[in-house]
């Protein structure tokens, strides 16, 4: 039996496996303010860590969109009218 059937089969143990992979992705942006906090050695070390963080960051945005992705706002203030053309004589 693989992990899924029985996450398929217990409701709370796949809402506790789901917390547990929230929980997993903010450690990982804790690690990321953690390496942006800390003073680099050097030059070589700023963009290690440059790298570190922005990888950690893309897979976030890939395992968590919703909390972690680019915002994408669409704001639709108008109205929209449709014109419907049939080619039938209005009567």
């Amino acid at each position: 039996m693989t992990v899924y059937n029985w996450l398929d089969a217990s409701q709370d143990l796949a809402l506790r496996f789901a917390r547990a992979r929230e929980d997993g992705h903010d450690v990982i942006a804790e690690e990321c303010r953690t390496l942006a906090d800390t003073p680099p050695q050097d030059q070589v070390e700023v963009q290690w860590r440059r790298l570190q963080i922005d990888t950690r960051l893309k897979l976030l945005a890939k395992w968590s969109p919703n909390k972690y992705g680019d915002k994408v706002g669409i704001d639709h203030g108008g109205s929209v009218t449709i014109n419907v053309v049939t080619g039938l004589p209005d009567d």
